[in-house]
């Protein structure tokens, strides 16, 4: 199922492998274009806000913006 490759474009920022974030990004692109990262981040429970915030920030630096 592609819905791993957000949470893999996110991951793939955060350890500077830039090209391969957009490609996972664009990959979860190609079946959700409709993506809205602010929606989805409120439907995610995470426990702390930071984790919230930190994968936020691993998705809109992949371009899932």
């Amino acid at each position: 199922m592609p819905f791993y490759q957000r949470w893999v474009a996110a991951t793939f920022s955060y350890l500077g492998l830039n090209e391969e974030a957009r490609a996972a990004a664009a990959r979860y692109r190609n079946t959700y274009p409709d993506f809205d990262r602010t929606k989805h981040l409120c439907r995610i429970p995470f426990v702390q806000d930071e984790d919230r915030e930190h994968y936020g920030e691993g998705l809109r630096r992949a371009g899932l913006a």
